[in-house]
């Protein structure tokens, strides 16, 4: 399937492969270097390979309702990224169908690579803290990071002065970083 596949759209701008089931993606890819927007929405995948940086192109991205735990470190590879959901499942659907969902626990030390990021959606995962590079997501207008594990916030979390939405409901949160009064939108 990915042979062909990969061969007959190495030219296409977007692609979606929403619910296909897909169980892995192969290294080839990440030879599909035109892609600006992808939708891998409700597969099973478990990891994403090392390859996925090379797709630098991507402005768009959706990796929810997957079975992923960890993003590769080429992840902060993707710079054009402006939109990115990796929501998990919500508990009610989850219980329905019986997937799982993404389950992050935790995002690369390069996710703060992701400069032009404007939309990030992490919901329902299993995240117990943020990078210090978090901070560095500058173009940040809207966050929901809700329905996750955050016990802190990285000092840098002041950063993200661009923020207009933002939700961190049904987290661990014991305190707030002093930065955080910074968020004046």
């Amino acid at each position: 399937f990915f042979t062909k596949f990969i061969r007959n759209n190495l030219k296409e701008k977007i692609i979606d492969l929403n619910g296909y089931e897909l169980t892995y993606l192969p290294d080839s890819f990440g030879t599909l270097t035109n892609l600006e927007e992808l939708d891998l929405t409700k597969n099973a995948l478990t990891s994403l390979p090392d390859s996925f940086g090379n797709l630098t192109k991507l402005e768009d991205l959706n990796l929810s309702d997957n079975a992923l735990t960890s993003l590769p470190d080429s992840f902060g590879k993707l710079i054009n990224l402006k939109f990115l959901a990796i929501h998990g499942t919500e508990e009610r659907e989850s219980e329905i169908t019986g997937k799982r969902g993404n389950k992050l626990k935790s995002l690369p030390d390069s996710f703060g690579d992701l400069i032009n990021l404007e939309t990030l959606f992490l919901n329902w995962n299993e995240l117990e803290s943020l990078p210090d590079s978090f901070g560095d997501l500058a173009k940040l207008h809207h966050l929901e990071i809700f329905k996750n594990k955050l016990v802190s916030l990285p000092e840098s979390f002041g950063n993200l002065t661009e923020l207009n939405s933002l939700n961190l409901a049904y987290n661990e949160l014991e305190s707030l970083p002093e930065s955080f009064g910074n968020l004046t939108k």
